[in-house]
C-alpha cells in the first residue's frame, strides 16, 4: 500500500466479525397475537374429481398468528389466480402482488426460526442427532 498522510488511531483487527443482532431482525417475523376489527374470513369448498371434499378457510387475523395456511393459500392461489372479480370482497387476495407479499414474510420467519434453534442447538451440545433433527425440545 502507497503510503499516505492518513493514519488510523487505532490498529484494525484482522480477526474482526461482524455480528447481526438475530433478534431485532427477526421482531417483525415473530408470531405474535393481534386483535383487529374489520378485516376478512372467507372459506373455499372444493370437491375434487375423485370426490374427496376439500374446506379451505382464509382469514385475516390469521397472518401473523401463525394459522395462515400456507399450503391451502398455494393450492387455491394456483387454481384463482386473478380469475377473482373485481366486485368480489378481497378479490385482490388471489394476485400475484398479493403472493409476493405472503411468501418473502414466510420465508423471513422460517429463517429466523432456523437461526434461533441453531443457537439452541449450539448451546445445547448433549442433544443427540436425532433430537436435533427432529427439532424437538
Amino acid at each position: 500500500m502507497k503510503d499516505s498522510s492518513y493514519h488510523l488511531h487505532a490498529p484494525i483487527p484482522d480477526d474482526s466479525l461482524i455480528r447481526a443482532d438475530k433478534f431485532m431482525f427477526c421482531q417483525p417475523y415473530v408470531f405474535t397475537r393481534k386483535i383487529s376489527t374489520g378485516g376478512f374470513h372467507f372459506t373455499l369448498k372444493w370437491l375434487t374429481e375423485t370426490g374427496v371434499r376439500l374446506h379451505y378457510q382464509f382469514d385475516s387475523n390469521a397472518m401473523g398468528m401463525a394459522a395462515f395456511p400456507l399450503a391451502n393459500y398455494l393450492c387455491a392461489y394456483t387454481l384463482l389466480r386473478d380469475r377473482l372479480p373485481s366486485g368480489f370482497p378481497e378479490s385482490t387476495f388471489f394476485s400475484k402482488n398479493n403472493l409476493m407479499d405472503i411468501l418473502p414474510y414466510y420465508y423471513q420467519t422460517i429463517e429466523c426460526e432456523g437461526g434461533y434453534y441453531k443457537e439452541f442447538i449450539h448451546k445445547n451440545t448433549g442433544r443427540t442427532t436425532k433430537e436435533n433433527n427432529l427439532r424437538t425440545g
